[in-house]
C-alpha cells in the first residue's frame, strides 16, 4: 500500500500537490508521448512555488501556442447570442497591442502576468461593461 501523504506534500494556496519533481516528469511523459503522436500538449492551473513565488507550469511544458490549442477570441452577448466583441483572433499568449482594451491580456509583452484568476476575468468584465456604457452615454462636457 502506498503512502500518499509522502508524495502530496506541497501545499500552493492552500491545495495539495504532489511533489514536483513527480509532477515534472508525469508532465514530460505526458508532452513527449503527446509529440510522438503529433498532438499539442498544455497544462492548465498546474503550478510550483519558485522562491516563495507561485509559478505556472505550462510555460514549460506547452507545445502549443495557446493552452486550449486554438485561438480564442473575446466575445460579447447581444441578446442571446455571442459575437466577436472586437477584430481580434484571441492568441493573448502573443498579444502586445491589445485591441479588446484589456491591458492585462497583452501577455506577450516582455515580463507580463500569465496566471490569472476568476476575479480578474470578473474585474474585466466589469471594466468591460463601464467602457461600453461610456461609449454609449459619454461623460458630457
Amino acid at each position: 500500500e502506498w503512502d500518499y501523504q509522502r508524495l502530496y506534500r506541497e501545499n500552493i494556496n492552500g491545495y495539495l500537490n504532489a511533489d514536483i519533481s513527480y509532477r515534472k516528469r508525469i508532465f514530460d511523459g505526458l508532452r513527449n508521448a503527446c509529440e510522438r503522436k503529433n498532438l499539442t500538449f498544455a497544462l492548465c492551473m498546474e503550478y510550483e512555488i519558485e522562491k516563495g513565488e507561485i509559478i505556472g507550469l505550462n510555460q514549460e511544458f506547452m507545445s502549443s501556442r495557446n493552452c486550449e490549442g486554438i485561438d480564442i477570441p473575446l466575445y460579447k452577448r447581444e441578446g442571446k447570442k455571442f459575437y466577436p466583441a472586437v477584430d481580434c483572433v484571441g492568441d493573448c499568449l502573443y498579444c502586445t497591442d491589445p485591441r479588446c482594451g484589456t491591458e492585462d491580456l497583452a501577455m506577450g509583452r516582455e515580463g507580463s502576468r500569465k496566471d490569472w484568476r476568476l476575479k480578474d476575468y470578473r474585474q474585466w468584465s466589469k471594466e468591460a461593461k463601464r467602457k461600453s456604457s461610456k461609449m454609449l452615454f459619454p461623460d458630457p462636457m
